[in-house]
């Protein structure tokens, strides 16, 4: 039972933490798109 419910919640954080990184990603390309964007238009 211990062991389960230790590979359950290690499985969970796994998820949340690929998750998170997911959205950093995403979140990061979209503000370096966003910048190219405005140097471009500067440009």
């Amino acid at each position: 039972m211990i062991i389960n419910i230790g590979a359950i919640v290690l499985k969970e954080k796994v998820t949340l933490i690929k998750l998170i990184s997911e959205i950093i990603i995403i979140t990061g390309v979209y503000l370096n798109s966003k910048i190219k964007i405005r140097n471009t238009k500067i440009g």
